[in-house]
């Protein structure tokens, strides 16, 4: 056997690693039944402007990425994103949310709109924290956009 400590790992093997370890948690948790889903604010050029990268695991929407360029903040597009991806959960199953945000990011922004901090993560990075967010997601309070 031969250790490979490097940085050179092809997407299909990435695939393996990931294929592995769904299969040794299956008879615990269930099928995971992941997806992944992106959402775009483009201008009128077609530029990508703001925008949501997430994906779902068992009954879980995890925002992996949300962004919004800075000459747009304020504007209501980060509340947008945000809703619409939750709305995306909802259609795709996903009772809960969870995102992670950082002391110098969007906590409060987060709060606002109904999620509640599950864990910090002190240092890190330095001088920082990192926040974990969760959200119980119900389609009674999801309006339709």
């Amino acid at each position: 056997m031969k250790l490979d400590i490097g940085t050179e790992v092809s997407e299909e093997e990435a695939d393996y690693l990931r294929e592995s370890l769904g299969r040794f948690n299956e008879p615990f948790a269930g099928p995971t039944n992941s997806e992944q889903f992106r959402l775009a604010v483009r201008d009128e050029n077609g530029k990508v402007t703001g925008g949501v990268l997430a994906s779902c695991m068992w009954e879980w929407l995890y925002i992996n990425v949300i962004w919004v360029s800075e000459h747009l903040r304020g504007q209501g597009y980060g509340s947008y994103l945000l809703q619409a991806a939750e709305k995306e959960g909802l259609k795709r199953n996903r009772n809960h949310a969870l995102l992670h945000t950082f002391s110098f990011q969007a906590r409060s922004f987060y709060e606002r709109h109904g999620y509640k901090l599950s864990g910090e993560l002190v240092d890190f990075p330095k001088g920082h924290s990192q926040f974990t967010m969760c959200k119980h997601l119900s389609s009674s309070k999801q309006e339709d956009r």
